[in-house]
Order: C-alpha cells, then structure tokens, then sequence
C-alpha cells in the first residue's frame, strides 16, 4: 500500500497529511493479529521441520516459498508456539504454516497461519505495481521534484498547519 501511495506523488501525501484512511485500513488488515488469552488459543505443537538444521530450513525456506509451493504444506508443515522477540526473524518461520506468539509474560498471544490464497494474490499485487512502477516511473520522479519545492517551503506549512488548527477548533 505504501508503493502504492507513493507513487500516486506528492498530491497524495497533500490530500491525506494526517493518514487517517490508511491507518484504518491498515487497522482492518490486522485482526488476524488481535491479541487474546492464552487459554483460548490452540497451543499445541508439531515440530518436523523445525528440528532440521538451519542452514537446510534456510534453503527448504527459500525454494519452496516458505511451503508456499508445496501442495498440501498445512498438513505436514509445523505449528510452533515463539516468543515475541522472535517475530519477524523469517528463519524463525521457516518450515511452519502456523505460528502462536506469545507477549513477553506469557499471558495474552495470537496466531498467524500461512494462506497460499492471500499470498498469492498479493504476489499478483506485487507484480501489477511493478508494472506500473516502472511504467510510470519517469512522471513519477518529475513530481516529485516539482513537489518537493512545494512542500518544502515555509509557507506551505504555515498554511498546512493554519488548515489543521481551524479544523481542531483553535
């Protein structure tokens, strides 16, 4: 989304200075990742690839997409219970289709499960914004040269943070 919002140029940051559209929408994509007691969730185990070496994890990781590219991985992939601290260390991931985080007291975590549906379709989103990207690319860069002398200048601001005040009621 943020390529996306930044290739729309400088008017784009303009229309939406205080990002709150984006944060909702962001906000929407996360309910996956609500935090809940541990008691609800399911906490049980199943560790086959997990145990292998990391350096085979790595490579298995890499050439299969995380499992992505096996058909059926949700059935033999493993499910494993990480601590916080280990979240975004993709060899961490390696060899799982589901993942329960827990906060650092134990008390409240989520679950993560890996989609070949959603992961799929955002490769296809990936792909049409590169596409685009390097389609456009040229307009692109001439506005945001144009706009940054804009938005640069004093009085742009002035106004910008005038606009904000009136809307606050100050």
């Amino acid at each position: 989304m943020s390529w996306q919002d930044t290739m729309q140029g400088p008017d784009f940051f303009d229309r939406n200075i205080d990002m709150a559209n984006r944060r909702a929408r962001i906000k929407t994509l996360i309910q996956n990742e609500a935090w809940q007691d541990v008691c609800t969730l399911e906490m049980s185990e199943r560790k086959r690839f997990t145990r292998l070496p990391r350096w085979l994890r790595h490579y298995l990781g890499i050439f299969t997409l995380n499992g992505h590219l096996v058909p059926f991985s949700a059935l033999l992939s493993d499910r494993i219970v990480l601590g916080i601290e280990k979240r975004g260390k993709p060899h961490q991931a390696f060899g799982a289709s589901q993942i329960v985080y827990l906060n650092t007291a134990q008390t409240k975590g989520y679950t993560v499960t890996q989609s070949k549906r959603r992961f799929f379709s955002i490769c296809w989103r990936v792909t049409k914004t590169l596409v685009q990207f390097l389609r456009h690319h040229s307009q692109i860069k001439a506005d945001y040269r144009h706009g940054y002398k804009e938005m640069t200048k004093k009085n742009y601001w002035q106004q910008k943070l005038h606009t904000v005040e009136d809307i606050l009621g100050h």
